[in-house]
């Protein structure tokens, strides 16, 4: 059977995981600021070594590929996770529309 919630509990589901995420990013010790204005020094120690390897092949500028890491940076701080899997790398290639 489906399970339909109501608007307003998921609502306020997303709004909880969201306020946990930008916790996250706050014991991170990077402010308030969040991942949007996180260096590339800030976010590879939280990187999977099969991810860091991916990132490597990645066509695009530097920043390019800066701005796919701090999506998949959200992605995973979204997940609960401290580090960035391949699960949170495709999140951020298939939300800024790039091939896989």
């Amino acid at each position: 059977a489906t399970v339909v919630l109501p608007t307003v509990l998921v609502g306020a589901m997303f709004t909880t995981l969201v306020a946990v995420a930008m916790a996250r990013q706050h014991e991170r010790g990077w402010g308030w600021r969040g991942n949007a204005k996180a260096q590339a020094e800030d976010l590879i120690d939280g990187v999977a070594p099969s991810v860091q390897r991916a990132l490597e092949t990645l066509p695009g500028s530097r920043r390019s590929i800066l701005n796919t890491l701090r999506v998949a940076r959200t992605a995973a701080d979204l997940d609960g996770r401290d580090l960035i899997v391949d699960d949170h790398l495709t999140i951020a290639l298939e939300y800024q529309g790039e091939p896989i």
